[in-house]
């Protein structure tokens, strides 16, 4: 199963991303921009300051700090604003400009081919369930608003229990939203919008990946199983390789501490470089640190930095389909 998770843009010494909203036109309804060829999913992507790095060397400068985005359509689509308020503005972003949605989301999530964008807006209100915290589906291929609907997502004036929950997109795969309810965690068909809720046995099924949000494991995997990438305990923020048959290679980063995050393909994993005065066994930048994207190969080693991803105190977070990676927000000078 392919998944796809919200890619969070973390703090001020973290990746600031950025939207234009300001006199852009504004979609309304269902009147969604169609488009007959999706954005490269599979390729890198992150942000630095104000500047979005879309796949295929694309840069766009945004002017607003954005909190989250994802890859969708024929470019991105993101949350910008105050990363405490409870819902953000939704735009969209691609090599030409911004343009406003027209929607506020509180998660934001798209499929692994970037065809489908899936919202929730618990701010959203006015008319019962109909449109109280409503999920929003969208067919980016078609322009076609899938679902905007509140049904299943509570009523404060009726549901006790309304406070204690925290709905949201929880992940995307190919053909599916699973998102967490009032109602419990249900699976929404993407392109129908038709919805049913998990069985017991499928809740908590062993290895569903909603059970292991927020919980990076040390070890991970190719996806052919033939190498990993490990954090050693002992080791603080120095990972390294090891293959099916228990070889390990240290790579070769020339950086005072090394962090993976995930497998751009069966050789290349992608993660950080920090080079500085901070503790090398604290996922922590202090004053003096640098922070850049960095790839390494097995079974050689080798690392190179991701050109035009290196600034001074500021940390760059790639686009990520793994299903561990943590959605959180991070305080703004740690390390997601």
């Amino acid at each position: 199963m392919r998944l796809h998770r919200p890619v969070y843009v973390l703090g001020a010494l973290a990746l600031l991303l950025a939207t234009a909203a300001c006199g852009a036109d504004a979609t309304s309804g269902d009147d969604w921009p169609a488009t007959s060829t999706l954005v490269d999913t599979s390729a890198l992507s992150w942000a630095d300051g104000s500047v979005i790095h879309l796949p295929g060397g694309d840069e766009t400068d945004i002017h607003e700090r954005v909190v989250s985005y994802v890859l969708a359509g024929d470019g991105a689509y993101a949350r910008v604003g105050d990363p405490n308020a409870a819902a953000l503005p939704v735009v969209h972003v691609t090599a030409g400009g911004t343009e406003a949605t027209g929607i506020k989301a509180d998660s934001l999530a798209a499929s692994p081919d970037g065809r489908f964008l899936v919202t929730t807006d618990p701010t959203a209100g006015g008319d019962g369930l109909a449109d109280e915290n409503p999920i929003t589906i969208v067919d980016l291929e078609t322009g076609t608003q899938v679902l905007h609907s509140g049904k299943h997502m509570g009523d404060p004036a009726r549901d006790d229990n309304y406070d204690d929950v925290d709905p949201g997109v929880l992940l995307v795969d190919d053909t599916d939203a699973y998102i967490d309810t009032v109602d419990g965690l249900r699976r929404f068909v993407l392109a129908t919008g038709d919805s049913r809720p998990l069985t017991q046995a499928e809740r908590f099924a062993p290895g569903a990946p909603w059970n292991n949000i927020g919980q990076e494991p040390r070890t991970r995997w190719n996806a052919d199983h033939t190498w990993a990438f490990e954090t050693p305990r002992a080791a603080g923020w120095h990972g390294r390789f090891r293959d099916a048959g228990h070889r390990r290679v240290t790579p070769r980063t020339g950086a005072s501490r090394w962090h993976f995050r995930l497998w751009l393909d069966d050789h290349t994993a992608l993660g950080y470089a920090i080079k500085g005065p901070g503790d090398p066994h604290r996922n922590r930048l202090v004053d003096g640190d640098t922070a850049a994207l960095m790839t390494c190969t097995v079974p050689d080693g080798a690392c190179s930095v991701v050109p035009g991803s290196a600034k001074p105190s500021k940390v760059v977070r790639p686009y990520s389909d793994d299903p561990y990676d943590d959605i959180r927000p991070l305080p703004e000078n740690q390390l997601p």
